[in-house]
């Protein structure tokens, strides 16, 4: 494997990783009642992005 070759499967991982620290930091600020919700109470796409917009983690809904 080249250099060049490294260096990007390099920053892939770390870019991986950052991406599930964020994840994991927006989930955390969720309250008990917002991912109970989540996992149990069947919300609309709606309230979905509104639980999170409320934690600053709309952009993973549209990023993904």
């Amino acid at each position: 494997m080249g250099k060049l070759e490294k260096l990007i499967s390099i920053a892939r991982q770390k870019s991986s990783s950052r991406q599930k620290t964020e994840i994991r930091d927006i989930y955390g600020k969720m309250t008990m009642e917002q991912l109970e919700e989540l996992a149990d109470g069947n919300p609309t796409e709606e309230r979905i992005k509104e639980i999170f917009a409320s934690v600053g983690g709309l952009h993973i809904l549209e990023s993904g």
